[in-house]
């Protein structure tokens, strides 16, 4: 697994996928079953579209058509993990909310901007992991910081950080990708692990 990452069981959320809020309050999410898996010739990177989604709270298998397709991209890019995902609509339409998060093990988180910053660095017993998000989903970052509850455990032990990308009232528009990064650069314990 990725260092500083660890999801917590036997929840539903977010953690590294994205959460779609539609109008109606249905919640769907690119996970079960992509429609096309393309993985590259020198096993960099994988990526994944989905034009149906799966919709949160019902079994496994049950897809719904949201007006949307998401195509998601891993890259490894030396140290880093390069998340890209991109939606593309098919109809017009406004999402209540976006929602993305990244559950870690992290102690300390440090801002690396301006209040609402989608650039920080999260340092924990395992290395340093330095989260950076760019692109044209108004996605806004916050920290919450989760004691021993349901959602603060996981296999790996506690999951004390979640940081949270969250974006309200998202309009999309046929014709108008809206795309965006998530770069995970991560660094192994020790004294180059340092602010």
């Amino acid at each position: 697994g990725l260092p500083g990452f660890a999801a917590p069981v036997e929840q539903v959320t977010s953690a590294a996928t994205s959460f779609y809020a539609l109008a109606d309050g249905t919640v769907v999410v690119p996970t079960d079953g992509a429609d096309e898996i393309t993985a590259a010739a020198d096993g960099q990177s994988l990526q994944a579209t989905w034009r149906r989604l799966a919709v949160v709270g019902t079994k496994s298998g049950e897809w719904r058509d949201a007006g949307f397709d998401v195509s998601v991209q891993w890259r490894i890019d030396g140290p880093a993990l390069v998340r890209t995902e991109t939606v593309i609509p098919r109809q017009d339409l406004t999402l209540a909310r976006v929602t993305w998060a990244l559950p870690s093990t992290a102690t300390e988180v440090v801002n690396r901007g301006a209040a609402g910053s989608r650039t920080m660095r999260l340092i924990g017993p395992e290395g340093t992991l330095d989260l950076g998000v760019t692109g044209d989903l108004p996605l806004v970052a916050t920290v919450r910081r989760v004691g021993d509850e349901p959602m603060g455990r996981s296999a790996r032990g506690a999951v004390p950080t979640h940081v949270v990308l969250t974006g309200t009232d998202v309009p999309l528009r046929v014709g108008q990708r809206q795309t965006w990064t998530v770069r995970l650069d991560l660094t192994a314990p020790g004294p180059s692990s340092t602010r």
